[in-house]
């Protein structure tokens, strides 16, 4: 449960399209890269890096389907 609803998250053999496996594959993505993106040398403060674009998209779009 979250945000007073069921998420569908904990179901086994969840479909690769499902909305409940997009939300799991966001949330894997962003705490993988989160450590890169802080622990490296910051160029994505100075020069949007292809995988700060590809960061923001991805939590943009775990915000707009949570």
């Amino acid at each position: 449960m979250a945000l007073d609803t069921r998420l569908g998250c904990l179901e086994s053999n969840l479909d690769d399209k499902s909305e409940p496996q997009q939300i799991i594959n966001a949330a894997k993505y962003a705490l993988r890269n989160v450590a890169v993106l802080e622990l490296k040398l910051p160029f994505w403060r100075y020069i949007p890096t292809p995988l700060w674009t590809k960061y923001v998209n991805n939590m943009n779009y775990f915000v707009e389907l949570v």
